[in-house]
């Protein structure tokens, strides 16, 4: 896979006023590199102001992030950018080149602005070329490397024609991991959660159909706010895009929720969105959907028990990470044992 030597510098780059659930999970792979002994720095672009990263404290590092204030060009390292950003792969020429493919999505509706006249001219000006990867002329490109965090991306990528493919998953912040969740009726209400900014045409449907539920959306919420609706709730469903492995299916199964989900992007895939066949439909089965709701509430202790299987699938991918990591940046010389209090003080 990617080559890795003595004197390899691995840079993330990301946009430093960014805070979605991809710049977690960069931030996640960054730790991991430098846990597991690589040279692994942060890369902020589009900072405005000293003290931007600051956005970046609820990952919870366990040591201070490294930053680089510029990136060396040199063929021994490794440049990794999201797939909203591949701009700044061609900014570079001698460097090896990753793109982590977060979500499948929202890289076309990037690079439809960026090929707009507008976008173009603020590119050049910032780049000094116009050029984005473009996934239908560039996916035989071996010299880019591309990481892939759902199985939805990946398999996007073969049919697209791309190799040098490497499958890099997140997982869950330990916020979630670390609670403790009651299974039973005994502290949740009949109450069903949903996400209001995917899928919420299908969803107000399925709201109409079932006026006898409560229905709350997660929206203006802060991380433990959102736990605490999990915790307290029954279901959770989503027929959203799906356009990554998204964390809020992975989460609400942690806290204790069923899971009801479509069948669209990662939704698609069991590797990315492990629950059971019979909790995933297509939208025009909306009376099958509705009869699995009512079961989820009114049957809760024994409908939970089919999500077990998703609870340690979740549970299993910070190892996974760490496993696909040695696995992708492979090192060709022998890395010396270093304990983790070794590790964070040449941190």
């Amino acid at each position: 896979m990617i080559p890795v030597k003595t004197n390899t510098t691995i840079y993330l780059l990301i946009g430093a006023s960014a805070t979605s659930g991809g710049s977690e999970s960069t931030h996640q792979l960054y730790y991991n590199l430098r846990e597991l002994g690589y040279n692994a720095l942060m890369f902020y672009v589009d900072r405005p102001a000293e003290g931007e990263t600051e956005n970046f404290k609820r990952f919870n590092g366990r040591y201070p992030i490294k930053e680089a204030q510029n990136v060396v060009d040199s063929a021994d390292n490794i440049l990794i950018v999201p797939e909203t950003s591949t701009s700044y792969l061609y900014a570079y020429k001698n460097i090896q080149k990753a793109i982590y493919w977060l979500s499948v999505d929202n890289y076309y509706v990037i690079k439809k602005i960026h090929d707009e006249k507008s976008i173009r001219s603020i590119v050049r000006t910032l780049m000094g070329r116009n050029r984005f990867f473009d996934i239908d002329s560039d996916a035989l490109d071996k010299s880019i490397y591309h990481l892939t965090q759902s199985r939805y991306a990946t398999d996007h990528l073969k049919i697209k024609g791309a190799s040098n493919i490497a499958y890099i998953p997140d997982y869950i912040h330990e916020s979630f991991t670390d609670r403790t969740v009651d299974l039973t009726n005994a502290t949740r209400r009949d109450i069903v959660l949903y996400n209001p900014a995917k899928g919420i045409d299908f969803t107000k449907k399925l709201i109409a159909g079932l006026p006898e539920l409560e229905w709350k959306p997660l929206v203006n919420m802060t991380p433990e706010q959102v736990a605490d609706a999990l915790l307290t709730s029954k279901l959770y469903i989503d027929f959203g895009n799906h356009p990554g492995k998204d964390r809020f299916p992975r989460e609400a199964a942690l806290m204790g929720c069923c899971v009801i989900t479509g069948k669209k992007g990662s939704a698609f895939y069991d590797d990315d969105v492990k629950i059971p066949a019979g909790y995933k439909f297509e939208e025009n089965q909306p009376e099958l959907i509705m009869q699995c709701i009512r079961r989820c509430i009114h049957d809760y202790n024994n409908e939970i028990k089919n999500f077990e299987a998703y609870r340690d699938f979740i549970l299993a991918h910070k190892n996974i990470l760490r496993d696909q990591i040695q696995k992708t940046f492979v090192r060709n010389f022998k890395q010396p044992t270093q304990s983790l209090n070794q590790l964070q003080a040449i941190k």
